[in-house]
């Protein structure tokens, strides 16, 4: 199954043992993806925002991972999650849709979100 159809259809759920922590420099945000609105927020796309812990295994996640983590509880489609990124980055839909697809099977494989 596609990612682009697993998001769409929300064939995922977030297990409740899965803990997420953001990273304090955005503690004065509500979410990551208010922070992108801001034109004072500058952090380099490596750079680790969200650590997700589950049973000791521990995930690091940079911007473009924390803004797909933040969609996907928001239940935003594929095709937005990728106009957010793109519009930020000034990157090509195509390259996005890889680090999409990459970053969920990540997680599916982690066990930070499931097929529902």
């Amino acid at each position: 199954m596609e990612t682009k159809e697993i998001i769409n259809k929300f064939m995922f759920k977030f297990p409740k043992d899965v803990i997420e922590q953001k990273d304090i420099r955005i503690s004065k945000y509500k979410s990551i993806l208010d922070a992108l609105k801001d034109n004072d927020f500058e952090f380099e796309a490596d750079a680790t925002l969200l650590v997700l812990a589950k049973k000791g295994k521990m995930f690091e996640v940079n911007l473009i991972g924390a803004i797909v983590w933040e969609s996907l509880k928001r239940k935003y489609r594929f095709e937005k999650i990728i106009k957010i990124i793109s519009d930020f980055f000034e990157a090509k839909p195509n390259l996005i849709e890889k680090d999409i697809d990459f970053f969920i099977k990540e997680l599916l494989k982690n066990g930070f979100i499931e097929k529902a």
